[in-house]
């Protein structure tokens, strides 16, 4: 896509417009399909995040250009799941979520590129939906973490969706009241002084 020149605005278009068409696409055709539109953007995130620590803002070497192309790829898949199916992308969420963790524990000081990689997050987790379950308790851990130290509104936003994803589940409720008192003290703490 960029051997085409296009600005990062169009990038972003066809990859929405590609996500689109992908999901209706026949069920068994969808997880390869993502697996590689995927891969355009999660091959230079990576050697960003595993080795770049120069940041341009807006540039080829920024993490927030290819976490905005991600979240545009999930937010925008919306295959069509049977009940009692496995969602097409649940494998490549799983995949995805080290690198996402990575990036977050990486940037955890610089707020425009934690934000980007909670908005990542938060598309993969709506897309799979209840089966992104394998990550959602390294996914808590790390927010809580990250919290903790940087105070940073997007986890709060990200919690809330896991609240709204998971709430009604039986074996996530005790780690979601764990993860929202740990996060809400710390607001109510801070609204205090």
């Amino acid at each position: 896509m960029d051997t085409f020149h296009v600005s990062n605005d169009c990038a972003v278009g066809l990859l929405k417009g590609a996500a689109l068409i992908l999901g209706k696409m026949p069920q068994e055709n969808v997880a390869e399909g993502l697996k590689q539109l995927c891969a355009i953007q999660l091959t230079p995130l990576s050697q960003i995040v595993h080795t770049a620590d120069l940041l341009r803002d807006g540039s080829k070497g920024d993490p927030t250009v290819w976490l905005d192309r991600l979240a545009a790829i999930f937010r925008n898949l919306n295959p069509i799941v049977t009940n009692g199916h496995t969602h097409p992308c649940q494998s490549l969420v799983e995949d995805v979520w080290p690198l996402l963790s990575s990036a977050c524990t990486k940037y955890q000081n610089d707020v425009r590129i934690t934000e980007r990689c909670c908005r990542c997050i938060r598309f993969t987790i709506r897309c799979v939906g209840k089966q992104s379950a394998p990550i959602l308790q390294p996914l808590v851990k790390q927010m809580v973490q990250l919290y903790e130290v940087h105070h940073h509104s997007c986890f709060l936003y990200l919690g809330s969706i896991l609240v709204d994803e998971y709430g009604t589940e039986e074996g996530c409720i005790q780690g979601l009241l764990e993860m929202l008192h740990v996060t809400y003290d710390r607001k109510l703490k801070k609204k205090r002084t």
